[in-house]
């Protein structure tokens, strides 16, 4: 017997794994999305899965989607909702709201979204140090104060930003911004990035990134692990590899910090995914989403931890209580490859075989005009490993990169491809 409906709203990414274990769990499922038919991804296909799909036009038209859902189906037969997805996070709250579910409340998805605003909040409480401008306020930041990032108020995928040295590239990337009316090839991305045309300027966090996954129940939030990044050597805003779980001694001390900015923002329901950097002691706030960690976390976490991530996902999507077990005994790693060689288009890419390997996959797009230098959310392929230690699993890693080949060539010591590897040196 079914237990109802479960709601998935735009799958992308990870969504069609969280899809296959809704249906494991016995829901039936219904799909709102602005695309017009399932997309197989590699979490494999789900059109067996679904027995209803919506498409909608735009997730900035809430009402009008909240009365198609009315009209498609008795919401009260609603049991849980997922998304992954900065631009529905609004209409995925006012549909738990109108059936009962615990959720975020809209002002607080609001100022969160919202960059300047978030980070004001968290400098009022003594939670972030970093200096912030409000670029259309005519608010500059001063010589003293550069580099700093120059970044759109609501973003996705690092779209925009841009470290800047002086006055003239920080007034330069304000330019290129507000001129700019196509920010992604996906459309959801592009509403949601036009929702708001506001930019700010943040000076720089010194020290290593890292992204802190969580989930809060009733207010208290729990951690599930810490997620080492590492970073393009050609451009810090690009990230070239995950590695979970991500061990240091700082970490009772992050999980506390992150828990109270979850608390000073009135965080209350769902998967998080907070960045921070990490400078010796010293922790400063990057940012928050009100979602599951993006790329292929779903399946680190899966391959590292006792608990099934999935079953935590759907639950807190239904709005029941789950104790997520985050023991590990071993280590993941999710390598990611940009377009290479300064071309625009590519006619093969060839990923190894390798023992450690325990996913890998292709996305490049033979039909695609690559842009030089790549977009900083521009992969042409990912690679997933897993090892008993992170030594072993650089070691693993480095041995791979050597056999990725593009058009003939190894990507090995491609610039946008060179990965920095000092976050890993953090205890």
């Amino acid at each position: 017997m079914s237990k109802g409906i479960y709601l998935i709203l735009e799958p992308v990414n990870h969504v069609n794994a969280v899809i296959k274990k809704v249906n494991e769990l016995g829901y039936n499922i219904i799909v709102l999305s602005s695309f017009p038919t399932p997309s197989p991804s590699q979490y494999g296909y789900v059109d067996e899965c679904i027995q209803s799909w919506i498409q909608i036009e735009s997730w900035t038209q809430i009402n009008h989607n909240l009365e198609l859902l009315k009209q498609s189906l008795n919401i009260e037969h609603i049991k849980g909702t997922y998304t992954a997805v900065e631009g529905v996070l609004l209409f995925d709250s006012i549909v738990r709201k109108e059936i009962g579910l615990p959720r975020n409340e809209e002002d607080i998805i609001h100022n969160i979204l919202n960059k300047h605003l978030c980070r004001k909040t968290l400098i009022d409480h003594q939670l972030s140090s970093i200096k912030t401008f409000n670029l259309d306020n005519n608010e500059f930041p001063l010589k003293k104060d550069f580099p700093v990032y120059f970044k759109p108020s609501k973003g996705g995928g690092s779209l925009h930003v841009k470290k800047c040295h002086d006055i003239e590239e920080l007034n330069l990337a304000y330019r290129e911004w507000k001129k700019t009316d196509s920010f992604h090839n996906c459309s959801f991305v592009n509403d949601y990035m036009k929702t708001e045309s506001n930019a700010l300027a943040e000076t720089e966090a010194r020290g290593k990134l890292v992204s802190v996954e969580g989930y809060t129940i009733n207010g208290k939030w729990s951690p599930i692990g810490i997620n080492g990044r590492i970073l393009a050597t050609n451009n810090p805003a690009v990230e070239l590899a995950l590695i979970f779980p991500f061990n240091t001694r700082l970490e009772s001390k992050i999980y506390q910090y992150i828990a109270d900015i979850h608390q000073v923002l009135g965080v209350q329901w769902g998967p998080t995914h907070t960045e921070i950097m990490i400078d010796g002691n010293d922790l400063e706030f990057i940012e928050l989403n009100l979602r599951f960690a993006g790329y292929d976390t779903y399946e680190l976490i899966n391959k590292t931890c006792t608990s099934d991530i999935g079953e935590l996902l759907v639950n807190l999507g239904a709005g029941k209580s789950f104790k997520f077990d985050n023991t590990c005994n071993s280590v993941a790693l999710a390598r990611y490859y940009q377009p290479p060689f300064n071309k625009n288009i590519y006619e093969d890419v060839s990923l190894p075989k390798h023992p450690s390997v325990i996913m890998s996959y292709t996305i490049w797009n033979p039909d695609k005009t690559y842009l030089n230098p790549p977009l900083p959310c521009d992969y042409i392929a990912g690679i997933l490993v897993k090892a008993d230690t992170v030594e072993n699993i650089v070691n693993v890693i480095n041995d791979i990169d050597k056999k990725v080949i593009v058009d003939g060539q190894s990507i090995e010591n491609d610039k946008y491809n060179v990965k920095n590897l000092d976050n890993l040196m953090l205890v």
